[in-house]
């Protein structure tokens, strides 16, 4: 009989011994709407900016068309898809700490940033970034969000949110802050303050409040709490709060991975839960979202645990996205720090998390990160089709993509199993991708044992797109 290899479900929570179809890990890759294993997109380098340190934080000011990069202690502006990144002048006092988390906001005419200790400016020309001065100044700054024309910054120092009003007659001219509010619908302190929709979301270890522009005159806080927008469900890792596809993703209180609907909050992270819940330290998670070769993500990205994984929100599916590290033979975190989209040079740029200050451009062309070929691998569920007799396996046939030309390295196409229960895997086997314009999409596998269930794993690298559409298995059932 000829059965075929399920690549989905995959399950993260269940013991691998009662998963009886689909696959308990999948990396780097994705299964797309025709059910076909299909590779991450690669890094192509595209800018280096110089410093021996990760880039730290990256924005895309869209009324001035610059992408922003902080690494090394140092702040980059390149004003339009072909220059060269340039240095900003630092005002004396202004010292950027590395490595930090920076948060940005604009208005048309001033960039703000913070890292933690005072809100810093720049004009977009020549001058250099200074402090802010004006006004009752906050100096611990970890968010910061505009909306209605307001700068908002969230205090750690008192817990607080202040605001400030950019003036609308003089360009120029700094605007001046003011302390505002602060979150009481639960005795939580605040960690998160973001903007979108028209909602300030104001959100601490166990409660998310939105917030919205009430109108009242200065010097009076014009927020105010939106009557019945209180959610009891709160935000572990402030940076791994961001907005895409007219809702919100963040990692919660327990853990777990949820997109806000209306407001009510959804869990995504259910077939992953384990897999977070685990993990030692998650406070300094951060997330980005990528809209991509038609594909939406929600990457999170855990740096203390050397791990990243990414929600493909169409689909419904996750998977980890990772970096082969063949000298020890192990997984490292993929190599993203940040994401930002260059909306007018329409670029994906992700900020390098190597100490090489490098600026990557997310590419479906390019099957490397940064030189190093991307490497996918599935593993499948304990498969016996539906009986526990031993069978013989005849045969494995895989429609795939190939004849496509290579580059440094050439595509691979390997697979391993163990039976029945037993840790020890076989051998890597390279399956046969064909020479150079050989298209035919078939190829084989014939005599690979007998078993009673069978555990597959399978990897694909190389620098070409690599395509697994099925894996079907000719077999015997023996008595």
């Amino acid at each position: 009989m000829i059965q075929q290899l399920k690549f989905l479900p995959i399950y993260k929570n269940v013991d691998e011994v009662s998963q009886l179809g689909g696959c308990v890990d999948l990396k780097n890759g994705y299964i797309d709407e025709a059910g076909a294993w299909r590779s991450r997109p690669g890094l192509l380098s595209y800018r280096a900016l110089g410093t021996s340190a990760p880039v730290d934080g990256m924005y895309w000011w869209d009324e001035k068309q610059f992408a922003i990069y902080v690494t090394g202690g140092k702040i980059f502006a390149q004003i339009s898809a072909t220059t060269t990144p340039v240095e900003l002048t630092l005002d004396p006092g202004v010292t950027v700490p590395s490595p930090c988390s920076p948060v940005f906001a604009s208005t048309a005419n001033r960039l703000y940033i913070a890292w933690g200790t005072s809100i810093a400016t720049w004009l977009g020309d020549t001058s250099s970034v200074s402090f802010c001065t004006l006004g009752t100044l906050p100096t611990a700054v970890t968010q910061l969000a505009f909306l209605d024309g307001y700068i908002l910054a969230l205090n750690t120092a008192d817990d607080l949110m202040y605001f400030a009003e950019p003036s609308t007659e003089s360009l120029t001219a700094e605007p001046t802050w003011y302390a505002g509010d602060k979150a009481e619908g639960a005795p939580d302190k605040m960690n998160t303050l973001v903007a979108g929709w028209r909602d300030l979301i104001v959100c601490g270890r166990r409660s998310i409040e939105l917030w919205y522009n009430a109108g009242n005159p200065l010097p009076a806080s014009p927020f105010a709490r939106r009557e019945g927008a209180f959610i009891e469900r709160g935000v572990l890792a402030p940076l791994s709060f961001v907005g895409a596809n007219n809702t919100w993703f963040w990692l919660d209180h327990e853990r777990k991975i949820c997109m806000l609907q209306g407001n009510v909050p959804q869990v995504l992270s259910g077939a992953f839960d384990s897999v977070f819940q685990a993990l030692t330290t998650v406070e300094d998670a951060r997330g980005f979202t990528l809209t991509y070769g038609g594909k939406n993500w929600y990457v999170i990205i855990f740096p203390t645990e050397n791990r990243t994984f990414a929600y493909e929100y169409t689909t419904q599916q996750w998977s980890e996205w990772s970096e082969w590290y063949s000298q020890k033979y192990e997984w490292r975190k993929w190599n993203a720090n940040a994401a930002i989209y260059a909306i007018s040079w329409n670029k994906h740029l992700i900020a390098s998390t190597k100490n090489d200050g490098t600026v990557y451009e997310l590419s479906n062309t390019t099957h490397a990160d940064g030189g190093i070929s991307v490497v996918n691998e599935v593993t499948t569920c304990w498969i016996d089709h539906g009986t526990n007799a031993r069978k013989r396996a005849r045969l494995l046939r895989f429609r795939l993509k190939r004849g496509e030309l290579v580059g440094v390295n050439p595509p691979m196409l390997t697979i391993r199993y163990r039976d029945d229960g037993n840790q020890t895997w076989s051998t890597w086997e390279e399956v046969d991708m064909g020479n150079l314009g050989e298209t035919a999409f078939h190829v084989q596998l014939f005599r690979r044992g007998i078993y009673r269930a069978r555990q597959y794993q399978i990897r694909m690298s190389g620098e070409v797109a690599l395509v697994l559409q099925s894996v079907e298995e000719d077999l015997e059932v023996l008595r």
